[in-house]
Parts: structure tokens; sequence; C-alpha cells
């Protein structure tokens, strides 16, 4: 597991910090099986503490997606469980309850699409503080503004329909709308992909900022090693749908530099590269 953080934030509604009831977010043996494929063989045991800043790290195709579907209750587990503070969730989303949903929020790099097109995208965001968190609209609406210009965003664009916005744009609203909802847990999986060198820089300065007042623990799924010793404390390497190395990020990303370079003179041989 996840070792370290802090002690778990005040119960919810407008004055609690995280999801009611939030402590560390625990994995308990996850797997993940179908009839033609296994898209998660671990059994996958990890825990998010409070504050907790995790990298998940490996090679397409390794599971890291489908863990965090796991977490966020959209991919049912074969095996195992998520918990919260020694509970457990409901494995669906359709399952949990407004308190339970509040607990993980994952931001995906296809974030974009899930946006009602035709409707103002500050209205889209202000409706997470309100439905999980019991938010007045107003105050919901200020909480929006005040986390998006942190992330680079002038108010004016969330007044804006989410199809007069950019790629990046829209990602960096997604974002803003899971801070809203002051999760437990927050997953963000290839997140600065769409983002342009500046956006991504502020991107990786403020998070840090936006998830310290509600002691939020961080999951960044990401290929992108600058981004990961920007923000992580912690790394965890999957391969084959098996987790296969955690430690601190510096060891971790180390390591796996150590292997890259030992393994490149053989590649090289086998191309016939001298």
């Amino acid at each position: 597991s996840v070792a370290g953080g802090a002690a778990p934030a005040p119960l919810g509604g407008e004055g609690g910090a995280v999801a009611p009831g939030a402590g560390a977010v625990t994995a308990r043996g996850i797997v993940v099986r179908r009839r033609s494929a296994v898209l998660l063989a671990g059994p996958v045991s990890l825990t998010f503490p409070p504050g907790g800043r995790t990298a998940l790290l490996g090679p397409s195709g390794s599971g890291k997606t489908t863990f965090a579907r796991v977490l966020a209750g959209l991919t049912a587990p074969t095996s195992g469980e998520v918990r919260v503070d020694g509970t457990p969730l409901p494995a669906r989303i359709d399952r949990r309850t407004s308190a339970q949903r509040r607990v993980v929020q994952y931001v995906h790099q296809n974030s974009a699409d899930s946006f009602e097109r035709h409707r103002p995208l500050l209205d889209q965001l202000a409706a997470t503080a309100v439905l999980l968190r019991g938010l007045p609209p107003e105050k919901a609406r200020a909480e929006a503004v005040g986390a998006a210009a942190a992330l680079g965003l002038e108010a004016e664009l969330l007044h804006r329909t989410p199809d007069r916005l950019s790629g990046g744009q829209l990602q960096r609203c997604a974002l803003v709308r899971a801070l809203t909802a002051h999760p437990a847990l927050l997953v963000c999986d290839e997140v600065t992909s769409a983002l342009d060198s500046a956006s991504r820089e502020r991107v990786l300065a403020a998070l840090p900022e936006l998830l310290a007042p509600a002691t939020t623990a961080l999951l960044l799924i990401s290929h992108d090693v600058s981004a990961v010793r920007a923000v992580a404390r912690e790394a965890v390497v999957f391969d084959d749908g098996r987790p296969v190395r955690h430690g601190p990020v510096g060891e971790v990303l180390s390591s796996l530099e150590s292997e890259d370079a030992r393994a490149a003179p053989r590649a090289s041989g086998k191309r016939g590269v001298r």
C-alpha cells in the first residue's frame, strides 16, 4: 500500500472538506476478467491516504485505465472491492449514493466527450458541487470559476458551450468539475495529453494547491515522466495487468531508466544496429 498521509478530514456538506466519511481509499484484491480477455490480472491492492500523491506507470495495455475505471465504479471487478475508510463502495457507480459518488472522481483523456454540447459550461461545472455536496448554485459557480482561473481558464470561457472550446480547454474544464466535488481520491488519466506546453505547466503547478485544502489524494496515470516527477511522491508500475514495482517516485523512475538503458543495446543488436 501507499504509506503515509494525514488524518481523515471532517465529514461532508458545505463545512466538510472531502466526501462524507472519506479517509483512505483502498483497493483490495482487484481482478478484472472477461470471457475474451483478462483486463487486469492482479490481484491489485493499493491504498490512497488523504493527501497522497501517487503515479501509476506502465506500458499501454498494462491495466492502468481498467484499474482507474474500477476505482470510479465504471468497470465492475470480477473479484475484489474498493473501500473508503474501511467501508466497501458499490462496484458500479449507478448503485452509489451521491455521497459515495463524491469519493472517487475520474478525469480521463477523452473527458471532453462527457459534456452536454449545448449547455453552458459553468452550469455543468457547478452542477457537480450542487448535486454531490449540496452547495447553493451561486457558491458552486464561484468555486468553479476560482478553480478554472487557477488552471488558466478565463471566466468568460465558462459561459460558452463546449462546442466553442478547444480540446485542451475542455480537458481543464473536466478537471475543474472533478475538483469541485472535493473527492477523497482524484484519478487523472493522461489529463495533460491535449494541453500545450504552457497550459501543461500551469496545470501541474496548480494541482497540488487545488487538492491541498480538501486533503484529496491524487492518482496520476501518465506516460509523461516530467509530469510524474513534478506531482507524485510515490509511484506504482503495472506490467501485464499486475503491479510489479512500488516505492518513492525518484527511486522507481531511476530503476525504470536503468532497465531501459540495459535493454537498449540488446534491442539495437536484434535490429542489426551498431
